[in-house]
């Protein structure tokens, strides 16, 4: 073989070999790039998912700060009606003039008994939103009805008086018999725990009305008014208005702590949907028992 086929040979033999390694060199390239690729893309899946979560995070905040600031003006709104409400009750006039109409006493006294529903309404609404305010907005309630009953029963009073005393001006007598009668039985009212006191109570009671029966356009209604004012006393009108207002100053202060509370505190708890007392306007009798045989409300105090 001559040189020719010698260099020949040679160079078949070294492209042989140059190929498997151009091609084990060629698949360690694609190796390295592949895990570039992906080392790559894991991080840009870690970094994704990191941008993910804090927009996630920033969505719940601001949600979360969305509705605790939504729930706290609900709150807010809740305390300041039942507050307006409490205020209210003190500007509604019940008539105490003997010359008015039936019509304008019912329109008063329904007046009267709308402001208390409403504080009931405004009472459930506050223990459904802030169930740490119960307390003191059933104390408030309370304080309402006790000052709406007794405003009722004074004014029912002070019409059937004020009827008695005109009556006794249009005829120009002075009923003395009815006076000492209904002190006989304000006597008797006062006179607890002693020997035989439901008895005189009874007999002073039965008395009274005897009397009373015989004034001349007194109505039946106004007889049982004074009768049962002689006997049970007259709410203190005074008293309940102080109790209404330190009830409502002691809501506000809870009021204020509880809007100025951190939000996370605040859910809804549980309470219960019976009232606490009946809303209606009926009183129970009182021992404020004015020294004269007339009550009045002034003397009631």
């Amino acid at each position: 073989m001559d040189l020719a086929g010698i260099g020949a040979i040679s160079a078949a033999a070294v492209a042989l070999v140059g190929i498997p390694a151009a091609i084990a060199v060629g698949r360690m390239q694609l190796k390295a790039g592949l895990r570039t690729a992906e080392a790559t893309w894991h991080a840009a899946l870690v970094q994704a998912d990191a941008s993910y979560r804090a927009a996630m995070d920033t969505v719940r905040a601001t949600a979360s700060a969305n509705q605790d600031q939504w729930r706290r003006g609900v709150r807010r709104d809740a305390f300041v009606r039942f507050l307006t409400i409490s205020s209210e009750l003190q500007h509604v006039e019940l008539p105490e003039d003997p010359e008015v109409t039936e019509e304008e006493i019912r329109n008063a006294e329904k007046a009267l008994r709308q402001i208390v529903d409403q504080a009931e309404t405004a009472y459930h609404i506050v223990c459904l939103e802030s169930a740490n305010l119960q307390d003191t907005a059933t104390r408030l309630l309370h304080a309402i009805r006790h000052y709406a009953r007794g405003y009722w029963r004074l004014a029912a009073t002070e019409r059937a008086i004020n009827t008695l005393s005109a009556i006794e001006e249009e005829n120009r007598i002075h009923f003395d018999e009815v006076h000492a009668a209904l002190g006989a039985l304000a006597t008797a009212g006062n006179a607890i725990d002693e020997v035989g006191h439901y008895r005189d109570v009874e007999r002073a009671h039965n008395r009274a009305r005897a009397v009373l029966c015989r004034v001349p356009g007194l109505s039946e209604r106004h007889q049982r008014v004074i009768l049962s004012a002689n006997r049970h006393g007259l709410p203190n009108n005074r008293a309940q208005r102080r109790e209404l207002q330190e009830s409502r100053q002691a809501f506000l202060a809870a009021a204020q702590a509880d809007l100025n509370a951190p939000a996370a505190g605040h859910f809804p708890g549980s309470y219960s949907l019976a009232s606490p007392d009946d809303g209606q306007l009926t009183s129970t009798p009182s021992r404020h028992q004015p020294q004269s045989g007339v009550p009045s409300r002034d003397g009631a105090g």
